[in-house]
């Protein structure tokens, strides 16, 4: 989440581009990979269907939250807009397409959802993956798996689909390395297997990202697979070297992880907060350098965050007595 923060406050110039280039090479596959690591897959149609309903409550409703507290807000700011038919129709099809950028369909554009993309991705992702994993062997959900990707990218190049539905059939590949994760020994060889894979992760963002005048790296929101499915190799490869780079550091600095796992814990409200962090722009949004935006910005979402625990524990002991 700290690094999905710095990557949306980063500039233009040479070393932000080259940073939200890093950044952006895995920081949204990693999200998937670890959903597919942490799932509990069906084993039958009873067991899909309880966990869909689980999904819709956890995935879904965060998307009706924070469009909720945006339309309100910005009622708040100007009443007509209560009465404005315009108003609600662009929120309706904001809601409905569903989509990180601007789509346009012939002479209409729907303005950008903005980071709730994500949940919707996440949600018709994990559950399509759930039914390929139920329904097919596992030598079929390797091949169906990659064919539902590249049809996904395909889709894509010609148009944007609903609900970020292309974007949910590009991902599956991460789904599937999540759950090969499981079966991956972390703590053996972590430092060797830390350099080996940040060696393939640079070289390949190299290749993929020549030139950082030019974003060509690997960005979802935006449908920019570039050399797919390379750049999907070089995600694969950055989230190994994250996980043996928070491994190692867990091991070695652990009273220093305490903050992190804390973060880790609440990585859910973080983000809600985060798709909220824009109105409160006039905080970090003044003219400072990028990455003091960003360390402000991350701070400010944190000191929310702190309030929101500490108000959800108040509750909870008010309930229990």
């Amino acid at each position: 989440m700290l690094l999905v923060i710095i990557g949306h406050t980063a500039g233009n110039g040479v070393a932000d581009n080259l940073v939200r280039g890093l950044i952006f090479s895995f920081h949204m596959p990693l999200f998937f990979v670890l959903s597919g690591f942490t799932s509990r897959y069906s084993a039958d149609p009873d067991a899909f269907r309880r966990r869909l309903k689980h999904r819709i409550r956890h995935l879904l409703s965060p998307i009706l939250i924070v469009s909720g507290i945006w339309i309100a807000r910005q009622i708040f700011l100007k009443p007509a807009r209560f009465q404005n038919l315009a108003f609600w129709q662009d929120w309706i099809c904001k809601i409905i397409v569903g989509s990180g950028v601007p789509v346009t369909f012939g002479n209409y554009t729907v303005k950008a959802l903005g980071v709730p993309w994500f949940y919707y991705a996440l949600f018709f992702g994990s559950v399509l993956y759930d039914f390929i994993r139920m329904s097919f062997t596992k030598e079929q959900k390797y091949l169906i798996t990659f064919l539902l990707s590249a049809f996904g990218v395909i889709v894509s190049t010609v148009s944007y689909l609903p609900m970020s539905l292309d974007i949910a059939l590009a991902i599956q590949p991460f789904f599937l390395f999540g759950e090969l994760l499981q079966d991956w020994d972390i703590r053996q060889s972590a430092f060797l297997k830390l350099l080996i894979g940040c060696f393939v992760w640079i070289l390949l963002l190299w290749f993929t990202y020549p030139d950082y005048s030019n974003w060509t790296y690997l960005e979802l929101a935006a449908r920019r697979y570039t050399y797919f499915p390379l750049c999907f190799v070089c995600a694969a490869a950055g989230v190994l070297s994250f996980c043996e780079l928070a491994f190692l550091y867990t091991s070695y600095l652990k009273p220093l992880s305490k903050p992190f796992l804390f973060l880790g814990q609440h990585s859910w409200y973080l983000l809600i907060i985060h798709c909220l962090d824009t109105s409160w722009s006039f905080v970090w949004q003044r003219p400072y350098h990028p990455f003091i935006s960003a360390g402000i910005r991350f701070m400010s979402d944190l000191v929310l965050l702190f309030l929101l625990v500490l108000l959800k524990n108040a509750l909870r002991a008010h309930k229990d007595r």
